[in-house]
């Protein structure tokens, strides 16, 4: 393992591995701080430089969540996510952490900073939640990759060095969902679910809004999602 991956970076590196880290410090029985780092290519020498090197692609997050915040039954969290140019990205596409022409990683793909905020209270048979995300992130051109789609080519980037975080045609994106959700069926995990989401993007060139309104019925069975 020590001498393996330095042999295969000097024939080219012919497929696309990361080394990764996660961690969680548990505050008390209610809360917990937590993290992740991913280093897809790191160079120290590079980053002592300051010289914004291309191949220093990396990405972290920090986190925080309790589920008895100052009261009893409110659930809250907040993350920040950070994942630098050209991270999860390949010489040869096909080789991306991709599937099925998305992104296994994160949907944005790279090249972003993201702030997460989650407010969840549960009343009797009721749950009310709020959910909000801004996401700052620079898009590729058609003629050069600036590193935020993971399936064009890091071959086609505009330069060694000066890589910059959000660089290309910016986008900034929040968005908000409030839904109240009713369990109908509890040994089921039956939830009749009523939500509006928010989404407000703001371009170089332009403003626009989105509205969605959603009803429906939500059976989670023994499965629970996690944002961490």
């Amino acid at each position: 393992v020590v001498f393996y991956r330095p042999v295969e970076y000097g024939l080219g590196s012919s497929d696309n591995v990361l080394l990764g880290i996660s961690s969680s410090l548990k505050i008390n029985k209610h809360s917990q701080i937590y993290g992740q780092l991913i280093l897809d290519e790191f160079l120290l020498a590079e980053i002592r430089a300051k010289s914004r090197w291309w191949g220093n692609k990396y990405g972290y997050q920090i986190g925080y969540k309790s589920d008895d915040f100052f009261v009893s039954n409110l659930y809250f969290q907040t993350e920040f996510n950070v994942v630098r140019p050209f991270t999860y990205s390949h010489k040869y596409p096909v080789i991306s952490y991709g599937h099925y022409n998305a992104s296994v990683a994160h949907p944005i793909g790279a090249n972003f900073y993201e702030v997460l905020n989650i407010l969840s209270y549960k009343w009797k048979d009721f749950r009310f939640t709020n959910t909000m995300t801004y996401a700052a992130y620079g898009i590729d051109s058609t003629a050069v990759n600036y590193g935020q789609n993971i399936f064009n080519s890091y071959a086609n980037r505009a330069g060694d060095y000066d890589q910059l975080m959000l660089q290309g045609d910016k986008q900034n994106v929040f968005t908000e969902t409030i839904s109240l959700e009713k369990k109908i069926i509890p040994h089921l995990n039956l939830y009749l679910n009523l939500s509006y989401r928010l989404r407000f993007v703001t371009t170089s060139n332009e403003q626009y809004s989105q509205h969605y309104f959603q009803v429906g019925i939500i059976s989670r069975l023994w499965n629970s999602a996690t944002d961490y």
